[in-house]
């Protein structure tokens, strides 16, 4: 039996000292049958003239160029050309193993599930792949508590690049444009389409901590889309998912306050009045609703606080260190 093409769409910008390793992974997988799909979001530095020498060496290789637009623009663009059964995403400046592929796949096909999930090994630049493939614990879910799961983040995580997504769960789909988080505004709605989702304990993807990165920059009034996509989560979840709305809703409740703690402490005070005014209409919005909030003794006593003055509870958390990174 022939094996499905898979399809592989690796969004790319000014990523010129990383992208080589990034793309010798992809191109010496153990799984053959690839579509990889290179979009370079106009880049400035030599990450374009790599993604077309390596087209040139890999027929599976398709190159698209285009004006900056951002990650979530990139990663719809090669959605719109995606021709694989199966599709993956990995971010340019990362890489997996040469099993990932395979690994994920014949995982997909035993357990009969719509996405499947490996873990991820956190690495710096000089890292090279060691993983043993042969002991691996294979665990499948149904819808709700494949949610549950991800809303607690136990085992599933927001990210989509450590997973194996059927392409017919994918249709329709779009990454929200200009975005940060916005893999927090996409995982949830594909897991709400999936019959069945796998969790593979394996780490065969390979996040490359760096200087620099969107990630590692101080918190900015733009790092709220995180919790515009947890408010939408919410309510989603409140419209077919009441049970995981109820555990949901404390989940938000303390993005939020950790929020503000974030925003107590940037030193632009313009910025930082208008940061406060949004988070506390987001907890307005969300104390306001009937939903029952699931909660133990500690946690209530600090959404009492809260309820008080999400201000004061925010520096005095920030004062005892919770949440602090």
């Amino acid at each position: 039996m022939n094996s499905p093409l898979i399809s592989i769409i690796v969004p790319i910008y000014n990523v010129e000292k990383y992208l080589d390793k990034c793309i010798d992974s992809i191109v010496n997988q153990t799984y053959k049958n690839l579509e990889i799909i290179l979009v370079d979001d106009g880049s400035n530095d030599k990450s374009s003239y790599i993604c077309d020498e390596w087209g040139k060496k890999d027929k599976r290789i398709i190159v698209v160029h285009k004006l900056n637009g951002g990650l979530s623009d990139a990663r719809n663009v090669g959605l719109d050309i995606a021709k694989g059964e199966y599709i993956s995403f990995i971010d340019s400046d990362d890489f997996v193993s040469i099993k990932f592929i395979e690994k994920l796949y014949e995982y997909m096909i035993i357990t009969n599930s719509d996405l499947i999930q490996c873990t991820y090994q956190k690495v710096h630049e000089k890292y090279t792949e060691s993983i043993n493939c042969i002991d691996i614990n294979v665990s499948t879910y149904e819808t709700i508590i494949s949610l549950q799961m991800l809303i607690k983040e136990e085992k599933f995580n927001q990210v989509v690049w450590n997973k194996l997504y059927k392409r017919e769960i994918l249709v329709g789909m779009r990454f929200e444009f200009g975005r940060l988080n916005e893999d927090e505004f996409f995982t949830y709605q594909v897991f709400a389409k999936c019959k069945r989702i796998t969790f593979i304990n394996i780490p065969l993807y390979f996040y490359l901590i760096r200087t620099g990165s969107i990630m590692n920059k101080n918190f900015s009034l733009h790092r709220l889309d995180g919790l515009e996509a947890k408010f939408r989560r919410y309510n989603f979840l409140k419209q077919s998912y009441l049970e995981l709305a109820i555990i949901d809703k404390k989940n938000l409740i303390f993005y939020i306050v950790y929020c503000y703690q974030k925003i107590l402490k940037i030193k632009d005070n313009k910025q930082k009045k208008i940061g406060k005014q949004i988070i506390k209409n987001y907890f307005r919005d969300v104390m306001k609703d009937s939903t029952p909030i699931e909660s133990n003794f500690k946690e209530s006593i600090w959404i009492a606080l809260m309820k008080l003055s999400i201000e004061w509870t925010a520096t005095l958390r920030n004062i005892l260190r919770i949440n602090i990174e």
